[in-house]
């Protein structure tokens, strides 16, 4: 966030906001650690990470610089974080079962 803050503009606050809310997503997958299983506290935790990497990289293509290979970057660590995300969860609903 400090790298594309002062390219923000008149976007800082929905920006911040937004930033925030990933945050927090992948903060509450670190809650999870202890309370299901480490299968799928693992996969969840580095989808969201995935999950924020990928709009990361957006956010400093649009307010800080090129990133090289952008495109394939974020949609490969977007796909794989959400996939990682849904199976560490049917990971938990199974082990419940």
């Amino acid at each position: 966030f400090s790298w594309i803050r002062p390219n923000l503009g008149g976007l800082f606050i929905p920006v911040f906001v937004y930033m925030l809310t990933i945050t927090t997503m992948v903060l509450t997958t670190l809650n999870r650690e202890n309370k299901v299983s480490n299968d799928s506290f693992q996969w969840v935790f580095v989808g969201a990470a995935l999950f924020m990497i990928s709009d990361s990289l957006i956010a400093i293509e649009k307010f800080a610089t090129t990133v090289p290979l952008r495109e394939i970057l974020v949609m490969l660590t977007y796909m794989a974080g959400q996939y990682l995300i849904v199976e560490g969860l049917l990971k938990e609903l199974r082990n419940e079962d």
